[in-house]
């Protein structure tokens, strides 16, 4: 079950986030997470069982301004299930 992630302290626009805090986002957020999931599916596969979960939240196809930053990753963690060969 994917429901890693990490935001804001509180909600900011994309110009007042710091650099760093942006970098580490998108990386636990999107990489780590896809990397983890690559790890499990082979078992998967292997077992022929099994399924990937993950947990998001409507802000994935709504914007809001100030929550720039993790919105791309709950679209793309949408998407990304939904397009995998084994869905």
């Amino acid at each position: 079950m994917n429901n890693v992630g990490i935001s804001y302290e509180y909600a900011m626009y994309l110009e007042e986030l710091p650099e760093d805090r942006l970098q580490t986002i998108i990386h636990l957020n999107c990489e780590v997470t896809a990397m983890v999931t690559k790890l499990c599916v082979p078992g998967m596969v292997e077992r022929k069982r099994g399924a990937v979960v993950s947990i998001s939240s409507a802000a994935g196809i709504m914007a809001i301004r100030s929550m720039t930053c993790t919105l791309p990753r709950r679209a793309l963690w949408t998407c990304f299930l939904a397009l995998s060969p084994q869905s």
